[in-house]
């Protein structure tokens, strides 16, 4: 294999290699219900998740100019939360970028592979060049354009670039494999609870709220005062970037959080028309699991109801139920109260019921469980690698 080489990146762009660009800056008016959809960093999901995003009109498009997605794309979001990102697939809907996205676009994928490039963006090399620029400024971490542009990127020859795109790429597809098994078996479980608790939900059943079946716990706790210890972080990005809590030590959470409890559910109070509700099994919690406050803490009072409530959180009554009651400044603040949630009603049935439920998904669950440990490892083991290839510390001929 030959020499890696070093490139400016405003470099490969004057020479038509490669392309950066930001998003269409839409007014709320531009918008609709169908469309492209209209892409902002929540919706990046490792890959993409569209789901109740506003979309830009199809017959707008010419306003948007070469500002909609490509297959071959890499996105990176640039502002707030730096530093997510995903592949624009074949597969992938075609979408328009919203300013809080930007795209690295190889034009040439003989110099510059589009999986290898991508894979780059999730090296020291970039990570040590966004941390450099990316607090520049008074307000949210922010890479700009310019900053992108002035970057250098070590390149290996084409097909040593395909070959380890080839390599990292075989981590991913088997770990997306396994994220769309977890939906699916989630959806079968949601199509149950909606079959056997709502369309045959029998006349006596009671009506009751959400508080008469489980508790809100609001057990809060400082980790700014055991600085060295490793808290488990349950935010609202690790949740967005694939539900998996962030180890952080305690001096870097700089605010009050909630203690998270096993069997349990969290449930965001932000923006409830892009609903984040969090399962919380045994062995993904420890004693220093803690939750950011944007999370309301949903506590079976009887664990046989644990996935019954689970599955109604996640119902689409709830969350139309909930963008209803949402109050906030602007469409991308919008927050209920916790009396919100926790007074939300359904029908009681009977116990039999709920542990015919139980029953019926505890497979379901457990396969869930396991593809979720196999993500964690697989994760890792692409992570590990993907480090050594880009840093030249392991060269293909011994992987």
């Amino acid at each position: 294999m030959g020499e890696w080489k070093e490139f400016e990146v405003s470099a490969l762009c004057r020479s038509g290699l490669l392309v950066i660009g930001d998003g269409y800056r839409a007014k709320n008016s531009e918008l609709s219900a169908t469309g492209f959809p209209f892409a902002r960093a929540g919706n990046i999901d490792r890959g993409f998740n569209f789901t109740d995003a506003d979309c830009f009109p199809i017959e707008n498009l010419e306003r948007v100019g070469e500002k909609t997605s490509r297959p071959g794309d890499t996105v990176f979001t640039s502002k707030g939360t730096v530093g997510r990102f995903a592949f624009v697939r074949s597969s992938t809907p075609q979408f328009v970028y919203s300013p809080q996205l930007c795209y690295w676009r190889s034009l040439n994928s003989d110099e510059i592979d589009p999986r290898f490039l991508f894979y780059w963006m999730q090296s020291r090399e970039f990570f040590a060049q966004v941390e450099a620029v990316k607090g520049q400024t008074d307000m949210a971490d922010y890479v700009s354009l310019s900053d992108q542009r002035q970057m250098i990127i070590t390149l290996p020859e084409g097909p040593e670039q395909k070959e380890i795109a080839s390599i990292l790429s075989s981590f991913d597809d088997k770990i997306d494999l396994l994220y769309r098994q977890n939906k699916t078996l989630e959806a079968l479980a949601e199509t149950l609870f909606r079959q056997w608790f709502v369309e045959e939900a029998e006349d006596g059943w009671e009506e009751i709220t959400l508080s008469t079946i489980a508790d809100h716990v609001k057990s809060s706790i400082n980790p700014a005062k055991n600085p060295h210890t490793t808290f488990y972080h349950y935010s609202l990005p690790a949740f967005d970037e694939g539900q998996e809590p962030k180890k952080e030590l305690g001096s870097e959470i700089l605010s009050n959080k909630y203690l998270v409890l096993p069997k349990s559910v969290l449930m965001s109070k932000l923006n409830p028309r892009i609903p984040r509700i969090w399962r919380i099994d045994n062995e993904l919690v420890s004693e220093f699991s803690v939750a950011s406050t944007e999370f309301q803490v949903v506590k079976p009072k009887d664990e046989s109801w644990y996935g019954v409530i689970y599955c109604f959180l996640k119902s689409s009554k709830v969350s139309q139920e909930l963008s209803n009651s949402a109050g906030g400044t602007s469409g991308s603040h919008q927050r209920v109260s916790p009396d919100d949630i926790f007074s939300l009603t359904l029908l009681r049935p009977p116990d039999d019921k709920v542990n015919g439920f139980n029953f019926a998904t505890d497979d379901f669950w457990k396969k869930i469980t396991r593809n979720k440990t196999e993500i964690r490892t697989l994760t890792r083991l692409r992570d590990t690698i993907l480090s050594k290839l880009m840093s030249g510390e392991v060269r293909l001929n011994t992987v």
